[in-house]
């Protein structure tokens, strides 16, 4: 199935009867105006009889009431005939405008293959009832997509043609090199994440529908970066245990990965953390700076990589 094919087929119940209605209508109207209408053909009529008159009338041997009664009908019937005439050409406006819509309206109830793909499950039949949101088919694309979902703090930093790396679970020693092929504009309202579409750069075969995993952008590279496990930045702090007490760090993160993020260098002590360093990653709400803890479980530690 090719892009733009026509999937499924929904019941638009008696539209097209309307529009066929509509469209009947609307070639009589325009075959009317076409023509010469029956008030048209009647002012032509009183207005040739009224100019043969004339000559009657300049000489005195037609009542002068009379010929006056003639021009009087002449302008009712000019009235009545220009009314006619502009109530159809209203009346085929409103018609064409009725059938882009009905005609509209008949493209909703066709859903088209978004993309070339293969059907791969059908679950509805002709005369199947729908409800809202169910699932008509299944189709798989033939063109390679990958989507990135990526955390509203570092949308700003993705741009397209931006060069980002592909780490895929089923293939943990494998690095796909992609670009950024679009950025979509609004972010998902349940995950808050925006989705970012990416192509390959080297043709790749084999890879299956559903694989995930973990995208690194070139945004910019850093070498011998101090990091911390994501999960131990609280804003931007960092709680690290130093002599059994947590203290509370204000930091500059840096980028971040699913599971990772920079500490940029900062010149104050208590505004970074170190190589070696024990820092929280879990319930960092019910911590205050002070407070006395132990360490029970082997902790999470800075490093540089």
């Amino acid at each position: 199935m090719q892009e733009g094919d026509v999937l499924v087929k929904l019941d638009p119940g008696d539209l097209p009867i309307k529009r066929d209605q509509d469209k009947d209508t609307l070639d009589d109207v325009k075959k009317r105006l076409a023509g010469k209408l029956a008030n048209e053909s009647l002012l032509e009529k009183l207005k040739k009889d009224h100019d043969s008159n004339k000559e009657s009338f300049d000489k005195g041997f037609y009542a002068p009431a009379l010929y006056h009664d003639e021009e009087l009908s002449i302008e009712a019937q000019q009235i009545t005939a220009d009314t006619e005439r502009s109530s159809l050409e209203t009346q085929q406006k409103t018609l064409t405008g009725s059938i882009q819509m009905d005609d509209y309206l008949l493209k909703q109830y066709e859903i088209d293959a978004p993309y070339n793909g293969t059907i791969t499950t059908v679950s509805a039949h002709a005369g199947d009832q729908l409800a809202k949101g169910a699932s008509i088919a299944g189709l798989i694309s033939r063109d390679l997509r990958i989507e990135a979902q990526v955390d509203q703090d570092d949308i700003a930093a993705v741009q397209e043609n931006e060069q980002a790396d592909v780490h895929f679970f089923a293939y943990p020693d494998k690095v796909f090199r992609t670009r950024v092929k679009n950025v979509l504009p609004s972010s998902d309202q349940s995950t808050q994440r925006f989705t970012v579409l990416l192509e390959l750069v080297d043709p790749v075969m084999n890879l299956r529908d559903g694989l995930t995993g973990e995208v690194s952008f070139h945004a910019d590279k850093h070498d011998n970066v101090l990091w911390v496990p994501r999960q131990s930045l609280y804003g931007t702090s960092v709680f690290v245990v130093t002599n059994g007490r947590v203290e509370i760090r204000q930091v500059k993160p840096g980028f971040k990965t699913l599971t990772q993020a920079e500490i940029l260098p900062n010149a104050d002590p208590h505004a970074t953390v170190s190589e070696g360093d024990i820092v929280l990653t879990e319930n960092l709400d019910l911590f205050r700076d002070g407070d006395r803890v132990r360490v029970t479980l082997p902790p999470a530690k800075a490093g540089t990589q």
